[in-house]
């Protein structure tokens, strides 16, 4: 599970997103770092350093919110969503306003907020050995009930799943039509543009022929939605 704590200013002004990354089987707080916003750079380079650290997830949950959620975009993908589908990733999220489906974290950031919020710290280095603090207490003292008492690091193991340097684009079935997206979000179809999305900018999506006049479009095994030939656009939410 990921997400960031609500940001909060500190002594000299600046201001702090902790983003956060647990493991939810053990409930081990892999990642606790103070980030200057939501912008999707430092956020995957983040990712990528707990990556090669600890090994990729089977799944991602999320909520809805910015990097990892763009609501005018297919499936809201964004380009650091479309990142995790590539590494193999299942991206599963918290439906709207709906917090308590990622509960458990929720209730880690409530703990965050009191030992490292209140009050904050002079600077942003400063702010980041508290951080390092509580995620060491985290982890390795304070007991979880969830855990009968037991801390996460008694729980903890690094994911077997290796972190890929390179990345293929997805391979599709041999039927599949394949069209490289602009790097304004468009693919060209029989003569029309017609826009996917910006967050797949570069990427290889799919297309299978399902019926005259209709195709469905994948990004790898994601079903993104169904190709209307004659009105020349892709309608999400119909099924295969």
């Amino acid at each position: 599970t990921a997400d960031f704590k609500s940001q909060f200013r500190l002594g000299n002004g600046a201001v702090c997103y902790p983003l956060t990354i647990v493991d939810a089987y053990s409930r081990y707080l892999l990642v606790c770092k103070g980030l200057k916003g939501t912008a999707v750079k430092p956020a995957r380079r983040t990712f990528e350093e707990a990556f090669r650290e600890y090994g990729l997830p089977d799944v991602i949950h999320t909520d809805n919110g910015v990097p990892f959620c763009a609501p005018s975009s297919l499936l809201g993908l964004s380009s650091l969503s479309v990142w995790f589908l590539k590494l193999g990733i299942r991206l599963e999220r918290s439906r709207p306003g709906k917090p308590q489906d990622n509960g458990a974290h929720e209730r880690m950031h409530r703990v965050l907020k009191e030992e490292v919020a209140h009050p904050p710290s002079r600077n942003p280095a400063l702010q980041q050995r508290a951080l390092n603090r509580f995620r060491e207490c985290y982890n390795e003292v304070r007991p979880h009930h969830a855990l009968d008492l037991q801390t996460p690091s008694r729980h903890y193991h690094v994911s077997s799943r290796l972190y890929p340097e390179d990345l293929a684009d997805p391979i599709y079935p041999g039927h599949f039509e394949t069209r490289r997206v602009t790097k304004i979000g468009v693919v060209t179809w029989k003569q029309k543009r017609i826009f996917v999305s910006a967050a797949l900018a570069n990427q290889t999506v799919g297309f299978e022929h399902i019926a005259d006049d209709l195709w469905s479009v994948f990004f790898g095994d994601v079903l993104l939605g169904r190709l209307f030939e004659s009105e020349a656009r892709i309608i999400v939410g119909a099924g295969r």
